[in-house]
């Protein structure tokens, strides 16, 4: 085993959480988590080290007394003196600032104490020949420098070889090994001497030179920990005898990089230890830090030059020792009844210490004074009144006091359940305050943090009386509980190592759960009901809610809830308790091996080695791994199907999950009744395979009619894994069960992520399908298309067959492996028939695919595939980008123009194909290009320029096809320009603009933002309204519209009525400048798609007083809904506040409004 091991997965957690500026690292810096969320601001850590006497001391745990004792044997054997080397561990160097390690120490000439570097005086021993057991030793400065080490041995055996004895009664019987610490002296033959190997000299000369001793140990351990503490983390640092917190003034508390980053190693690696245990005071002088204000406080950020209000402080402590000496606070805090700050909603919970289950936190009557006291006197004061409460609350535990799971009512936040209030291992303060991390070296007190904290919530069991040691020990323990921190206690090397490492892993983890609440992230309406997809960031679990839709617009009681259907219990949106209908043993679960083309059950019997070690590729696993407790592939298939006994609340080592469905965030629920394409039979072109299908009475009119009332499924992707299919039936019997479920191969690679403890949220299948019906394998069926997001640099397709209710085929898999240019999929594709203008006969159905973003050309791309086959059928490169420009391409729309004869509309171009000319999309250097579906017959073109923008303009949504019905044959093609994928574009940038482009074919010309073909329509606002002029756009004439407010930008999929010839748009604002403000605002706006101004027909809001409305948050997307036998057609908006809410906005116009990917454009 290592000291570092459990250290060594914090590298990669840390690249999870932090914002990287290194441009060389991954150009694109793809965010796992929703933008809208208030920023993970960097923490604020406050260091305390204990320099006291007793850190000279060369034995461990604090309980044995070895000071005067001969009895070399025991003192000698890391079985019972914790501190001795252990040839079971590997002693690697400490780390300066940089990472680097400090060198080796030599078997043949070892310093006694390595952190002494050029220019101190420090002994050298031949450990080969010279070695004496030191239990103790303290240094002697002069001015910062070491002239003099003074060693106690107490008698032992003089110079000699190195040794270490090992014990030979291998006990496993508690009682027994505690015997063993009572019996030094009394059996030396109990104990073998072992002399030190050659292959061990280099272990045990590290081992003398930098860890035998308490002080030494420590340091070496917390070089290895905060190394990978990186700038997106403040500190400050100060020793227990030596304050360098000021009473006054400003503080040191400064980004965890640079000179700074310097300065604390420097420190660290040279703390002396001589003086008292004052570790009450050092508490009070930490959190007296956090109360500080202004530009030289400890919440200034310089970059954003104000104090940032939701920063997180946290008091990290490492000691040996009960304290003494200096008190800190002089009352019996904790026993006095208080009203706490209020929270976000108003609620004010009183802190009452005589009665549950607030009482738990209060210490014995009369013990005054104590570290528990300190602790809750920097939890439950605000800090900082003058700044706005908004730190984020942080849950660990749903448990109440008896260990029963308290459910939280839908709409409503967990901190309004007074038990998980009350819970110690939630922190729901929102207002400025510290927590404190307690690590303790060889501490044992009276009472057993992880057995007895049941009976200190139901009342008991009572805490210790800090008159006696041990019960000032377990105030340690209290002062975390009392702060809502963690305590650590470590009795050898290895145990500080997994200390460290959990407490650097809880504070990510609390940097990393921001906003913690239930957020709808999509709202779908299909016939009578609409579905309600969301996540909620406590433990990023997610539903799917189907609920009825008002004839108001407004959306009615939940009739199913498919988290609840899968996961059984207590069901908060429903306020029910629901039964379980899937078994984890038998869910439909499938997944697909892209190097064998097949589809296997998500088995562990079915995986080949190469997806099991994809499963297992997590540092999580790594680390378990090296502390000798790894799992298997087999146990994480088990617990991301649904076994809760492997989870921690059932004894077992997995995370915690309220529900088996993960989070759904950027996949709106897709809904696939039966067949209603709007594909005519009549009119395939002769010789076609869908003309001769038709003629065999199998043509897709056969289809449509045959599978009308199939059962209905609704699709959603999730951040579990899984794109999963639920029953979409009405009735709360069927409704919400799941169906079948598939893996995509790129979510086995590290899927054990999901399990660890320690969870920063991962993206998997992150992204909607597109589903279309499609004629291949010589029959009509139904098709899903989809991509992943973040979570993977591939595409799917999925043969859903006549009944998508039933386990579909994987037609194939599209990834990087296919063609380096594949990024990752954020943007959607489409699925579309194109045919051969030159012999109408040869037709294809394909997948349309964008590359996305962060490919390993960094350019913009996009694919044809034979949507039967998975076969690259062409590929449009633009050439545009490279790794200091990253590019990609984003989603495409399809157009199909079928033109017929003005003398004889029976006569029509092209065959009348029903099929795919062009396709549009943009991309992030701001152009918008055509492609020609012919290119894919022809085997040659390349992409056209539409629009010729810039990176200022990123063009990241789909454009949307309109006809202007003007006489020709053009189109007009609208979209929006912004971007909203990086951390970065919180900020405010360039203006933004809407266009309305038209595209006559012949493509004579580029456009660009200054030509003069562009009429330029404008935007008033007053308060919460805009209106648009109506400036007139002749036949030739294209339109744009300037997005007035700063920031403002377009990245929701445009929504359309070609019949009315009009778009409507939701524009989002984010919140800049205050990075712990969340969400921002929005504007919804319809135009006239023709001309970008006020439409034709008048004005929709505000009694047709205004062509836009102002939403107080940020708009995540919009659904048209008709409410059955309405006359109003509905605008339901999905919003990014807490607690799922939408908006809905009544128009007064009813015709057919569209969102999709793919238009059919006639001209008559």
């Amino acid at each position: 085993m290592s000291i570092q091991y459990k250290l060594k997965q914090i590298t990669q957690i840390l690249l999870l959480t932090a914002v990287v500026s290194t441009a060389s690292a991954v150009p694109l810096q793809l965010s796992d988590t929703p933008l809208f969320l208030n920023q993970a601001v960097p923490p604020a850590l406050a260091v305390t080290f204990d320099d006291s006497g007793s850190m000279a001391w060369g034995f461990m745990p604090a309980t044995l007394n070895l000071r005067g004792l001969n009895d070399v044997a025991s003192l000698s054997s890391p079985d019972y003196n914790a501190m001795y080397y252990n040839p079971l561990i590997n002693y690697s160097p400490p780390v300066r600032a940089d990472g680097s390690s400090l060198p080796n120490s030599d078997f043949n000439n070892a310093k006694f104490d390595g952190y002494f570097q050029t220019g101190d005086f420090v002994p050298r021993v031949n450990l080969a020949h010279d070695y004496i057991y030191v239990h103790e030793s303290y240094p002697d400065y002069i001015n910062g420098i070491l002239t003099r080490l003074i060693f106690r041995n107490a008698g032992r055996p003089g110079p000699g070889a190195a040794y270490y004895h090992s014990w030979n009664s291998p006990l496993t019987d508690p009682l027994d090994l505690a015997m063993r610490f009572a019996n030094v002296g009394a059996d030396a033959d109990e104990y073998t001497l072992n002399f030190i190997a050659p292959a061990d000299q280099q272990n045990f000369a590290n081992w003398y030179t930098y860890y035998n001793t308490r002080g030494k140990l420590a340091r070496a351990a917390v070089s290895h920990a905060f190394v990978n503490f990186g700038p997106d983390f403040k500190i400050d640092w100060q020793q227990i005898n030596r304050n360098r917190f000021p009473t006054n003034g400003g503080t040191n508390m400064r980004l965890f990089s640079g000179s700074h980053r310097e300065d604390f190693y420097d420190w660290l690696l040279t703390v002396p230890a001589n003086g008292w245990t004052p570790l009450r005071r050092s508490f009070r002088q930490a959190g007296r830090l956090f109360e500080k204000s202004g530009a030289q406080g400890p919440y200034f950020d310089p970059n954003y030059g104000d104090e940032l209000s939701c920063q997180q402080n946290f008091h990290i402590a490492i000691s040996d020792g009960d304290w003494n000496n200096a008190a800190g606070v002089t009352t019996n805090v904790d026993s006095v009844a208080v009203a706490l700050p209020a929270l976000e909603n108003g609620k004010v919970y009183d802190y009452k210490p005589t009665i549950l289950p607030s009482g738990m936190y209060s210490g014995v009557a009369n013990d005054d004074a104590t570290l528990a006291d300190n602790a809750f006197e920097y939890w439950y004061r605000d800090l900082r009144p003058g700044l706005t409460n908004n730190v984020p609350t942080y849950i660990e535990s749903y448990t109440n006091s008896t260990g029963g799971i308290v459910t939280v009512p839908n709409g409503q936040q967990w901190w309004e359940q007074s038990e998980l209030f009350w819970n110690p291992h939630n922190n729901p303060a929102s207002w400025q305050h510290m927590v404190n991390f307690n690590v303790g070296l060889g501490l044992t007190g009276a009472l057993d943090q992880n057995t007895d904290m049941p009976q200190l919530r139901d009342g008991t069991l009572i805490w210790t009386d800090t008159a006696t040691a041990a019960g000032r020990v377990d105030d340690v323990w209290h002062s975390s509980v009392n702060s809502r921190g963690k305590y650590f206690s470590a009795r050898d090397p290895a145990e500080l190592a997994t200390a460290l490492y959990n407490v650097v892993a809880n504070i990510i983890q609390r940097k990393g759960q921001a906003s913690a609440g239930s957020i709808s992230s999509s709202i779908i309406s299909a016939d009578s009901l609409t579905f309600k997809t969301g996540y909620d960031t406590s433990d990023w679990s997610g539903y799917v809610v189907a609920a009825p839709t008002n004839s108001d617009g407004s959306i009615g009681s939940a009739i199913w809830d498919a988290s609840c259907k899968l996961t059984g219990g207590f069901c908060p949106s429903m306020s029910a308790f629901i039964a379980a209908t899937n078994d984890n043993n038998t869910r439909n679960i499938f997944t697909y091996n892209k190097s064998t083309s097949t589809k296997h059950p998500f088995q562990d019997v079915d995986m080949d080695s190469t997806q099991e070690a994809n499963i297992l590729n997590s540092n999580f696993y790594t680390d378990a791994v090296n502390a000798g407790t790894a799992f298997n592939s087999d146990e994480i298939i088990r617990y991301v199907r649904g076994d809760r006994t492997l989870e921690i609340n059932s004894g077992g080592d997995f995370r915690n999950r309220r529900s088996l469905l993960g989070d759904i965030i950027h996949s709106p629920a897709t809904v696939i009744r039966g067949p209603n394409a709007s594909y005519n039979d009549n009119i395939w072109a002769q010789g076609s395979p869908e003309q001769l299908a038709a003629d065999n009475n199998q043509g897709y009119v056969q289809f449509r009619d045959t599978n009308r009332n199939r059962t209905s499924i609704v699709l959603v992707g999730a951040n579990d894994g899984m794109l999963h299919a639920f029953d979409a039936g009405l009735d709360s019997t069927n409704g919400g069960h799941e169906l079948w479920a598939y893996l995509p191969s790129a979510s086995l690679d590290g899927l054990s992520k999901l399990a660890d403890p320690q969870y920063a949220h991962e993206s998997y299948v992150d992204a909607a399908p597109f589903v279309r019906d499609a004629y291949i394998n010589s029959d009509w069926t139904t098709v899903a298309l989809g991509g992943m997001r973040k979570g993977g640099k591939l595409f799917y397709a999925l043969d859903l067959g006549s009944q998508p209710a039933s386990e579909p085929e994987v037609l194939w898999e599209f990834t990087d492996a296919d063609d380096t240019d594949m990024g990752f999929s954020y943007a959607g594709g489409l699925i579309a028939r194109v045919v051969n203008k030159n012999n109408v006969q040869d037709a294809k159905w394909v997948a349309i695919l964008p590359n996305g973003y962060n490919s390993s050309s960094h350019q913009s791309v996009m694919y044809a595939i034979d949507l039967t086959t998975g076969a690259l059928l062409h590929k449009w490169s633009t050439g545009v980008g490279g790794v200091a420009t990253p590019n990609g391409m984003g989603p495409p729309v399809a157009a199909d123009f079928v033109v017929y004869d003005i003398d004889d509309p029976s006569i029509s171009y092209y065959g009348a194909d029903q099929g795919t000319d062009y396709v549009y999309a943009g991309d992030l250097a701001g152009n918008l290009y055509r492609f020609d579906m012919q290119d894919i017959f022809s085997g040659s073109g390349a992409p056209q320029t539409l629009y010729s923008g810039s990176y200022d303009l990123a063009i990241t949504t789909s454009p949307r096809v309109f006809t202007p019905e003007d006489g020709t044959e053009n189109v007009i093609v609208v979209f929006g320009t912004g971007k909203y994928i990086e951390l970065s574009d919180r900020a405010i940038g360039s203006y933004q603009y809407l266009f309305g482009l038209k595209d006559a074919k012949d493509m004579a010309a580029t456009y660009s933002l200054n030509d003069g073909r562009i009429v330029e329509q404008f935007i008033s606002t007053s308060t919460n309204i805009r209106t648009l002029t109506s400036n007139s756009v002749d036949t030739n004439q294209s339109w744009k519209v300037m997005l007035p407010e700063p920031g403002e930008r377009m990245v929701n999929a445009l929504g359309r009525n070609n019949n009315a010839k009009l778009l409507t748009v939701a524009s989002i604002i984010p919140t800049d400048g205050d990075p712990c403000l969340s969400g921002g605002t929005s504007w919804l706006m319809i135009l006239d798609a023709t001309t970008g101004g006020t439409p034709s027909m008048g004005r929709f809001f505000e009694n047709s007083t205004s062509d836009g409305l102002l939403v107080n948050d940020l708009v995540l997307g919009f659904n048209y809904l008709t409410v059955p036998g309405g006359p109003e057609t509905f605008i339901n908006i999905d919003i990014a506040g807490n607690g799922g809410n939408s908006i809905s906005e009544g128009l007064q116009y009813t015709s057919t409004w569209s969102r999709r990917s793919w238009h059919r454009i006639i001209f008559d």
